[in-house]
């Protein structure tokens, strides 16, 4: 199975298993930054590399709409905001923790720990190399592709 496979169907269970909260996967990893540490400001979120651009700014608002969280704007030596938890996303958190429990015991079930351990060591260099190639300008990635053909 390929990992867009397993990126499409995580998709589909995590809509299938949130959406009637309004939780839906493109939204859930800001909304759980915020579980950890509540009172993010657009600076924090990208320091957890998370995006903040034009998705991240509708999945934003729509987390605001569905009352998960508040924005509020400070005013100090410039204009920042930050973001809250409502108190309905605190009710529902136990909800999202066990929705995503009850995935990643599923992919990684029949495993030996072994297994497990191998498996995040591959991802987390799966995911170094995502991240290296993200952060290279355009005309180095054609010729880091052309070295790899």
């Amino acid at each position: 199975m390929q990992i867009s496979t397993l990126f499409l169907r995580e998709q589909e269970f995590l809509d299938s298993s949130l959406g009637d909260l309004g939780i839906v996967r493109e939204n859930l990893f800001h909304l759980l930054a915020l579980y950890e540490n509540d009172g993010l400001s657009r600076e924090d979120l990208m320091e957890r590399s998370l995006p903040v651009d034009r998705k991240a700014t509708r999945a934003l608002s729509g987390l605001i709409h569905q009352d998960l969280i508040r924005k509020e704007t400070f005013y100090q030596q410039k204009k920042t905001w930050k973001l809250f938890l409502t108190e309905k996303a605190r009710k529902v958190e136990p909800r999202v923790r066990d929705t995503l429990a009850i995935w990643n015991s599923s992919l990684s079930k029949g495993l030996s720990e072994g297994e497990r351990a191998f498996l995040q060591r591959i991802l987390s260099k799966i995911s170094r190399n995502t991240e290296e190639l993200v952060d290279q300008p355009v005309l180095d990635l054609e010729a880091s592709i052309g070295q790899d053909l």
